[in-house]
């Protein structure tokens, strides 16, 4: 609904709106004046859902939980000043995760920049190079036609698709939703197949990402029939991508090393994945029988530093990097063939191409071994009576109910969880601020998992 007020309420209307009608439809508020118009927007429309908070910067991570949930962008609003500076860290862990969220700042006109007005700090790409994209909208007036404004958002929310977007909002008093008897429904007149419609103003087709770099006869030329090949599958998988992941490791008799924060280790995953890497690789790297000679990973981070070590120490012939990500994740250099392509379409290639299967051995033995591992767990942590960290791990891992959220803290928590993780039949959300890998921001980070969990 637009409410036909002053200027500043119709901009602020058209650009909640557009975000329902792009399917983002959570919006997550900080107190503040300068940004009244979109906070009224907000509160007027009946199809929105609103978390409030006091706090920006725990109001950040809140909306980076929501979206580790949904994927999609929970919508910041704040007023103007360091309200702004204080989402910084949860922009740079969207940004180094690849996590949406798109931000709608309050600021100042121009005339009241650089000139000691109160509450005026320089927005302008106040995030730097930690947003996909940043734009700085004008302040509302009749002269600009109220197409600029749905089609900015639409671009706003193509970008925030795939990390942070900043969209810093300036505004003229008055802030308040007052009549302006000028305004009326002359300014809106060309909107209105629009308004009967229902649907975003531009219409941003998000391409599927192929795998054209190389064909079935180049990727068997890659992978011989005397390779062991290691499946890595790490953080930022999708349901769809574990699935397939796991197809394709069963398809060829790969194993799959799993980190914590792929989902893998828990519900219909489980079964056949390595979970134990670290209390395995921990002490001499890899032991001859599990040496891989081509490593394939799925997902952009991993959790175990022993399992770095023993690719560094032991660097395979052939290390093929799946990931919908365009940015480079390789931080060791060690990476041979990168494929920026949606992991299932990846696998489904892979699959095609009718690579060499692997003895049973290979896949046994890193099941066996995983399998005495977990035995020693058992002996030592789940029949024990005393409480530490590793057991506290095991137990909650265990216990979790399904398709609830677990979020675990950096430093120790998430590698506890990592190297002494239980089986589980039931289907866990597991989420993890791997990015900067900061330890702020966990409680409000779950606080929004949660919302988006429901």
């Amino acid at each position: 609904m637009i409410h036909q007020e002053n200027i500043n309420q119709i901009w602020a209307c058209l650009m909640v709106e557009e975000c329902l009608r792009n399917g983002l439809d959570t919006f997550f508020l900080a107190p503040g004046s300068r940004c009244t118009p979109l906070t009224m927007a907000v509160a007027r429309n009946s199809d929105v859902h609103v978390i409030q908070h006091f706090d920006e910067r725990g109001l950040g991570y809140a909306a980076l939980g929501y979206a580790r949930a949904t994927g999609r962008p929970g919508v910041v609003i704040t007023t103007s000043g360091t309200a702004v500076s204080n989402l910084l860290p949860s922009v740079v862990e969207a940004g180094q995760d690849g996590v949406p969220l798109l931000l709608l700042t309050g600021d100042r006109p121009p005339e009241l920049r650089d000139c000691g007005a109160n509450q005026s700090v320089d927005q302008i790409h106040h995030f730097g190079r930690q947003v996909e994209w940043f734009f700085d909208l004008p302040c509302p007036t009749a002269d600009i036609a109220p197409s600029f404004v749905l089609s900015t958002m639409d671009q706003a929310v193509y970008h925030a698709r795939r990390g942070p977007v900043h969209l810093n909002c300036m505004f003229r008093e008055p802030l308040a939703p007052t009549p302006d008897a000028t305004m009326g429904n002359l300014y809106l007149e060309p909107l209105k197949e629009w308004m009967q419609s229902g649907a975003p103003h531009t219409s941003v087709n998000i391409p599927a990402r192929q795998v054209d770099e190389l064909n079935e006869a180049e990727f068997c030329e890659l992978i011989r029939e005397e390779d062991r090949v290691l499946v890595l599958a790490g953080g930022g998988l999708s349901e769809a991508g574990n699935l397939a992941v796991i197809q394709l490791a069963e398809e060829y008799g790969w194993p799959v090393v799993a980190d914590v924060t792929s989902g893998m280790l828990f519900g219909p995953y489980r079964n056949g994945v390595v979970r134990h890497e670290d209390s395995i690789l921990m002490r001499s790297g890899f032991p001859e029988r599990l040496r891989p000679t081509v490593v394939i990973q799925f997902g952009v981070r991993f959790v175990s530093k022993a399992l770095q070590s023993a690719l560094l120490s032991s660097p395979p012939r052939v290390w093929l990097q799946a990931t919908d990500r365009h940015n480079r994740l390789d931080p060791e250099h060690k990476v041979t063939h990168r494929f920026v392509s949606d992991v299932d379409r990846f696998c489904i290639q892979l699959e095609r191409a009718e690579l060499p299967v692997s003895s049973p051995f290979w896949r046994e033995s890193w099941l066996e071994i995983d399998s005495q591992v977990e035995s020693v767990f058992e002996e030592n942590l789940d029949a024990s009576q005393t409480l530490s960290e590793p057991a506290v791990a095991r137990m909650v891992s265990r216990y979790c109910p399904n398709f609830w959220g677990l979020v675990a803290a950096s430093s120790m928590p998430v590698r506890d969880l990592n190297q002494f993780a239980a089986s589980n039949v039931s289907q866990v959300h597991v989420a993890a601020n791997r990015g900067a890998s900061g330890i702020d921001g966990t409680i409000a980070t779950a606080a929004g998992f949660a919302r988006g969990l429901g």
